[in-house]
């Protein structure tokens, strides 16, 4: 293999993957979904924002901190069940990618390595992720393995710091909003339809307690105001939500197995 090693799974030949292996290397699974983000943001945004976290933070490890890394290709259907009123939305249900997250997982497993963080772009991923990383970990506990999941259960103070400094979005936010507009623009401007980014009506103040549908909330499938964007915001919490990756992956990476 030569010096420069790729970061990539899908870069590598079967005989370096099984050297990758051996030599502990650390495997980065980053689950995205294809739904809709309004009418401004591309159907890819929750899997561009799982792998481009999973891609910068797992270059920065290696070559900072030689914390050997691999990220697998990202998975890019979800549980997206309750975007389904707008066109362009895959959906999984959560049964099926229970099934699919722990197969692949299995399989990486099976090639020798014993580490893996899985991120997740899309929140509606959580539960089911949830339950197939804690399926393959009492599977495999054994050998042992390790897989670190972030549940998305607690928020950064960095982060908490933003959204307490941010305008009022007509009581709602959460889907293609001012922060996923912001992120959209910081990254990948010309991906964006500016055009388009405009003020939903939204039909409620706040988010209902009971498991809704996107479409009962706003008339557009935007939930928040995404013409407050601002793309010097985006770039802060891609650095933010990137310097957090590292370190999961570096406490994973000093975990020892027994």
């Amino acid at each position: 293999m030569s010096d420069a090693v790729s970061m990539l799974w899908a870069d590598h030949t079967w005989e370096e993957i099984a050297q990758l292996a051996e030599a502990g290397t650390l495997v980065v699974l980053p689950c995205g979904a294809t739904e809709q983000h309004g009418p401004a943001i591309t159907l890819d945004m929750d899997s561009r924002i799982a792998e481009k976290i999973a891609w910068a933070a797992a270059e920065r490890v290696w070559h900072q901190h030689g914390v050997r890394s691999l990220v697998l290709p990202t998975v890019h259907y979800g549980v997206s069940a309750h975007h389904t009123d707008y066109a362009g939305t895959v959906t999984l249900d959560p049964q099926t990618y229970i099934s699919l997250v722990c197969q692949i997982l299995n399989s990486v497993i099976l090639h020798g390595f014993r580490k893996i963080a899985v991120i997740s772009g899309h929140g509606g991923n959580v539960p089911a992720l949830s339950v197939a990383c804690r399926m393959v970990a009492d599977e495999h506990r054994r050998l042992p393995v390790r897989v670190s999941l972030d549940r998305m259960s607690e928020v950064p103070p960095w982060f908490e710091e933003i959204i307490s400094a941010l305008p009022d979005e007509g009581g709602i936010r959460g889907h293609a909003d001012l922060i996923e507009t912001s992120l959209a623009l910081a990254d990948r401007p010309a991906k964006v339809r500016r055009e388009r980014i405009g003020r939903p009506r939204l039909k409620v103040d706040s988010e209902p307690d009971w498991e809704w549908l996107t479409h009962e909330l706003t008339d557009n499938g935007t939930i928040g105001d995404p013409t407050l964007a601002d793309p010097e915001l985006g770039e802060r919490i891609w650095q933010g939500a990137i310097d957090d990756f590292c370190e999961r992956l570096r406490r994973l990476w000093s975990h020892h197995l027994h």
